[in-house]
């Protein structure tokens, strides 16, 4: 296929933009949310429903313009955990004595060595903490609600087991495309039509995911979804304009 003057320009800038995200990527790598990160998660149950709102508001007041990550944990929604890349001491015990005025909680911030060290995604609150067997002392119940907020140390996530899961699937349907396509469109140079588009999946791919990479944009399971969603819906036009080049050969 050749290309006149201005696809070769056009070509040129996109090859040009996939280099600079690769050099990117290589020297910092990818954007990836503080949840994705190496970081601190402080897991808490407060024994009733969390006014979420109020909550953000807390955080915001002892992080400040720190980046950090919200979520309600549990189905009862009385637990919630906040990540951060690291707490400073300051910023536990006024988290703690905040959270402790508006919810009516006795939190107390854990000692330095007794952090614990996750393996794998910040795991919820041990709500078996808070049962209190009948033979237990009142004083046992109120230790046991100090020691009800916890801070964990969380591995950081890598990108390539975030795409992993969508690795089987992808190539089960691209061999089934491919298929598809060279028995539907024998006639009409196959192998060709799927080099041109594995090519040009391809290649929007990489360019979208340097833009990403150069702009600092944060790189999600969401945006991974999206860009499957992409690569499928531009399949389906692909193959709509093969059947219409297809129904014109047959005419003449």
């Amino acid at each position: 296929m050749k290309l006149d003057g201005n696809k070769k320009f056009v070509l040129l800038g996109l090859i040009l933009l996939i280099v600079a995200g690769i050099i990117v990527v290589v020297l910092k790598g990818f954007n990836l949310p503080v949840m994705y990160q190496k970081h601190e998660a402080i897991n808490f149950k407060v024994g009733n429903n969390i006014d979420m709102e109020k909550l953000n508001n807390i955080c915001k007041e002892v992080f400040g313009d720190k980046e950090y990550n919200l979520k309600e944990l549990e189905l009862f929604g009385d637990s919630a955990t906040i990540s951060a890349q690291n707490f400073t001491d300051e910023e536990k015990n006024s988290l703690v004595e905040k959270i402790n005025a508006e919810f009516g909680s006795n939190f107390t911030v854990p000692k330095e060595e007794e952090k614990v060290e996750a393996t794998t995604e910040t795991p919820a609150a041990d709500t078996s903490a808070t049962e209190t067997p009948a033979a237990e002392t009142p004083a046992t119940t109120e230790e046991t609600k100090k020691t009800e907020i916890n801070v964990y140390k969380v591995p950081n996530y890598r990108l390539r087991d975030m795409a992993r899961i969508y690795v089987k699937q992808s190539i089960i349907v691209a061999i089934v495309i491919a298929v598809y396509i060279f028995v539907r469109f024998h006639s009409i140079k196959p192998i060709e039509k799927i080099v041109k588009l594995v090519a040009s999946l391809v290649i929007t791919i990489l360019v979208i995911l340097s833009v990403i990479a150069i702009l600092r944009l944060p790189i999600t399971p969401v945006l991974i979804n999206l860009l499957a969603v992409y690569a499928l819906a531009f399949t389906v036009y692909y193959i709509g304009t093969l059947e219409k080049a297809l129904a014109n050969d047959e005419e003449n």
